[in-house]
């Protein structure tokens, strides 16, 4: 058979190699094989190709120095043979560990071969074929009276054949750790603008993308600009930002993300886009993200709070840290305390959900055409008004997410607002006799520690179980003879049935039950001004609204408008469920800003959905009460309690200067029993 022009002596690609061996794995030789096979009635794809030495490498020479060019002057090395070898060897059992660890079906077999012959003339070495051989029967190199060689896992050690026959290691520590280090640089080097020396990393050999992505890297395939970006979005979208970030860097939000203005520090090396929408509804929304060089194939997608807009950089800062795609949304608006973008009742449904679907549809096409595959799994994590959207989005739109971890939820919108002036209105006006100041709220905090810390069995500064606590509120009473010195020791009658409000489900007429009671303690974040805006803005009774108007028929009226569509009571969660997908689900129990129990009434309503299908709530649903835990994160001051797990906003609670971001990476915190986010992506 004539050989394929370009494995000739005379290609003028000066290509190297064994040319036979690359001449028989070619068209004509294979295509005999299949063809024979299948004559004996054999499975003519059921062939093993196997080689060493030249018999496995083709290369072309312009390709090969332009590619050893790149990485020799990265490492500004002169011995070229103990070069190839250290990267050789680091890269293949670099992509075998991460190709065993990604649930790979079969074991992969790395070798170094030491044999070196006796004089120039004694040609390569051929007695480790034995293992060829034994691989291509049994899929497996281990025969009989063969020396065992173990498969290439987390274990630095390769099999070195030659004069003997044994694992050693793949190469000294130090330098497998540098050449590690090379890869993540040049993914970052690879990604510059056109123009740099090196230009696009499509001009690349095609070597320098195989030896990335053998080192369990995802290579991007566009750059880090605005001009590559916005070939892939849609027409009628527009690339606000893309810049590149690099290792240990920090990226501070454009200063129109006015309610997450904190940078995002420590982060990997990675590319920041942000893009802007348009909907259906004449509306826009932004969502940004942080594509790192090193991608672990998952999105990770963080929330917001309240009613405020903006991307929330911040908190994907967080979220990339563990390999993910970090994503957010503005929710279609930036503001931190001006709500009258919630007079276009449009804008509403998008803060309701639609800006968060859409962003997490249009982000993983993004995504797709970035690194060019689609991502593997994708994740949610959020809390409070985060919380709500991602429980929106798993009972609205199941497939968005094959996991999500949700924090104090304000699910119920609808009730929730409403609750908050409810409870405030108990405290007003604040010249009252049953007007409780925050001095008192702290006193209030200090003396139910007092009481129920003991009761769950042991005194650690934390109220293990508020619900089981016997709390005596008559003894805070102030004494007959009582000055006005103990005023702030002490309440009066009137402020006692001002705290029994605090402490008792909000029912109304017939015992209609409206929104359950604040738990025993969390007093010490009570006594808030209330807000307004909910009923000013989503229910349009405008901007003179005082707590002098408030009127109980507000309910009524908020469950009729249900703004933005945003409540979340959907509590079929069954086709979020049928496709495999799983929820985690917190609340501190000492949240002064949604009441606990919420939460509980949400996970009870699901449980009885779920119960009438038989789905057991355990096989994919667990809820958690954290004693101690304030909104989200972080303790009162009077208590001592233990509350990170992973969370959303947690790790910038931890650290502004983004220290928290990796919290999930140090000894003790680095596995699924302290990192809830851990616990879901695995």
């Amino acid at each position: 058979m004539p050989a394929l022009p370009d494995l000739s002596a005379e290609s003028p690609h000066n290509s190297s190699g064994n040319y036979g061996v690359l001449d028989m794995i070619s068209v004509p030789a294979l295509t005999w094989v299949h063809e024979d096979i299948r004559n004996f009635g054999g499975n003519p794809y059921h062939i093993t190709v196997s080689g060493q030495s030249a018999c496995s490498s083709y290369r072309q020479k312009d390709n090969t120095e332009n590619f050893g060019k790149i990485f020799l002057e990265e490492l500004n090395m002169t011995m070229l043979n103990e070069y190839y070898r250290d990267l050789s060897r680091t890269g293949t059992w670099d992509w075998a560990k991460d190709w065993t660890a990604g649930g790979a079906k079969s074991d992969v077999y790395t070798y170094f071969l030491t044999h070196a012959p006796p004089n120039g003339n004694g040609g390569a070495y051929h007695g480790s074929e034995l293992y060829w051989v034994d691989s291509i029967k049994n899929g497996n190199p281990n025969g009989e009276r063969l020396t065992y060689w173990p498969p290439s896992k987390e274990n630095t050690t390769t099999m070195w054949l030659g004069g003997s026959w044994g694992a050693g290691k793949v190469a000294e520590p130090a330098r497998i750790d540098l050449i590690r280090s090379l890869f993540r640089e040049n993914v970052q080097w690879f990604n510059t603008s056109s123009g740099s020396e090196y230009g696009d990393i499509n001009s690349k050999p095609a070597a320098a993308k195989a030896l990335l992505a053998g080192a369990g890297l995802t290579n991007a395939t566009l750059n880090c600009s605005i001009e590559a970006f916005q070939k892939i979005v849609p027409a009628n979208a527009s690339v606000v930002l893309a810049k590149r970030v690099a290792e240990n860097g920090t990226f501070t939000p454009p200063a129109a993300d006015t309610d997450f203005p904190n940078p995002a520090y420590q982060l990997p090396a990675l590319c920041a886009v942000q893009i802007e929408m348009p909907t259906d509804a004449n509306t826009t929304f932004n969502f940004g993200l942080f594509l790192p060089d090193t991608w672990k194939g998952r999105m990770v997608v963080s929330g917001n709070s309240a009613f405020s807009g903006g991307v929330n950089y911040a908190e994907m800062g967080a979220g990339v840290t563990y390999g993910a795609v970090a994503m957010s949304t503005d929710t279609g608006h930036d503001s931190a305390f001006d709500n009258s973008w919630a007079e276009n009742p449009e804008s509403i449904v998008d803060w309701g959900w639609r800006a968060m679907h859409l962003s997490v549809v249009e982000a993983k096409k993004v995504i797709a055409a970035y690194y060019g595959k689609p991502l593997d799994y994708s994740y949610y994590n959020g809390c409070s008004t985060g919380g709500r959207q991602g429980l929106k989005e798993i009972e609205a739109f199941p497939d968005d997410f094959d996991g999500a971890v949700v924090g104090a939820p304000a699910w119920w919108t609808t009730h929730l607002q409403l609750f908050n002036i409810y409870a405030a209105e108990y405290n007003l006006p604040e010249n009252s006799t049953h007007h409780i100041s925050s001095d008192l709220f702290e006193f209030i905090a200090n003396e139910t520690l007092k009481q129920c810390d003991p009761q769950d069995g042991v005194k650690d500064n934390i109220i293990s179980d508020p619900r089981r606590c016997n709390l005596n509120l008559e003894s805070m009473l102030c004494p007959a003879n009582a000055t006005i010195s103990d005023s702030n020791t002490c309440l009066t009658d009137a402020q006692l049935d001002t705290l029994y409000h605090y402490y008792n489900d909000w029912v109304e007429a017939n015992q209609t039950f409206i929104f359950p009671h604040y738990e025993i303690g969390s007093e010490t974040g009570w006594g808030q001004t209330p807000d307004f805006s909910y009923i000013e803005y989503f229910l349009q009774k405008g901007t003179n609204f005082t707590w002098a108007d408030w009127n109980p028929s507000l309910v009524k009226l908020s469950d009729a408008m249900n703004p933005g569509n945003a409540t979340a009571d959907n509590f079929d969660l069954s086709p979020f469920y049928n496709r495999g997908s799983k929820l985690i689900h917190y609340h501190g129990l000492a949240d002064p800003s949604i009441p606990t129990g919420s939460s509980v009434y949400f996970y009870k309503q699901v449980q009885r959905t779920l119960q009438s299908k038989g789905i057991d709530l355990d096989d994919f649903y667990k809820f958690y009460l954290i004693p101690g835990m304030e909104h989200c994160g972080s303790t009162p001051s009077n208590m001592e309690a233990p509350w990170y797990i992973g969370g959303s906003s947690q790790a910038s609670t931890i650290g502004s200067d983004g220290s928290g971001n990796h919290l999930h990476e140090r000894k003790g915190f680095n596995d699924g029993k302290h990192d809830a986010l851990l616990a879901m992506i695995g």
